[in-house]
Order: C-alpha cells, then structure tokens, then sequence
C-alpha cells in the first residue's frame, strides 16, 4: 500500500525553484484582478490544479480546506488553478455521478474562495506550467514563502492519505 501511495508523492529536491516567468504569470480570478503565484502571500505557498470533474478533485479539495482551516492565513496562502478539460483532452464528465461530483467540488471551491484565489488560465499558461510540473491533475505544488518547490502531491491514494501528507509537508514547511 505504501509503495502505491508513495508513487503519487513527487517530493521534489531541496532549493529546486519554479522558472521566473511561470512565477510571474498572472492568472485572471473571479474577483476581477489578476494574481500570480508570486504574488501569493504565507509562509507555505499551496499552488492548487483542478479540473472540476472527478471525485479525486474533491478528494484534493476538502483536504485542502481541513488544511486551510488549520493554519492562519499568515501561514498557508494558495491560490486554486482551474484547468480546462479540452487542455486535458478530455471531452466530457461521463461517468455516473458526474453532476453531483461537479456541484460538490463548485460547493467547495466556494467554501475556500475566502481564502483562496481561483484562477483561470489560458492553454499557453496551462502548457508553460505542465512544462515544469507535468500534466497529472489534481496536484499540489507546495513552495516556501521565497518560491522554492518544497514538494508536489499528485493524487494521494485517497482523501485522509492527501490530509495526512499535505500536513505533514506544510507543518515540516512552517518549522524549517
């Protein structure tokens, strides 16, 4: 079990940093202003990547608002990063509950608007940041209050596995 859980944590090496001009990027967010993950405040940085439509969105969702919830805003500051399907090559929700899965992770992205940004991007965007952190959505890209990539989760094997590990990565971030 362990070995497969392990296979979704992409923990990166220490000082690795994101390119200049994808920390520079601006993403437009429902609140009329543009945001970049530079700009992003908090000592632990959470750079979130959805698509909206497969419980393991949600999975990563509620885990991050358990996380949110536990941390001020002084130290856990994020933005989450809409991915559009079409840049997935993926045509549509198929599968049954796909409706309710999709109003449940809309529901949660609302619960965390009020500490988080959402943002939208553009294919060009969505293809320089998948250039440096692949293609695999959900994920997590977590970064310390100067940029630096501390580690990324893609996926954890299910939802109290992603609490457990964004925790530990987040409480290892604040203490270092």
């Amino acid at each position: 079990d362990q070995a497969w859980n392990d296979q979704f944590r992409m923990i990166a090496p220490g000082n690795s940093a994101l390119p200049q001009d994808v920390l520079n990027t601006e993403f437009s967010t429902k609140s009329e202003m543009n945001v970049s993950i530079r700009m992003l405040n908090g000592k632990v940085k959470l750079v979130v990547l959805v698509d909206i439509g497969y419980p393991a969105d949600c999975h990563l969702l509620r885990a991050i608002k358990r996380i949110a919830t536990n941390h001020p805003a002084s130290d856990i500051g994020g933005i989450l990063l809409l991915v559009n399907r079409k840049f997935l090559s993926i045509d549509d929700y198929d599968y049954e509950g796909a409706i309710k899965t999709k109003a449940k992770i809309q529901a949660l992205l609302s619960d965390l608007s009020s500490r988080f940004q959402s943002g939208t991007m553009s294919r060009k965007q969505w293809t320089r940041l998948s250039d440096v952190t692949s293609r695999h959505v959900p994920q997590v890209i977590i970064l310390s209050s100067d940029n630096k990539v501390i580690a990324r989760l893609q996926e954890a094997g299910d939802e109290e596995d992603a609490e457990k590990t964004l925790e530990d990565l987040v409480k290892s971030a604040l203490s270092g």
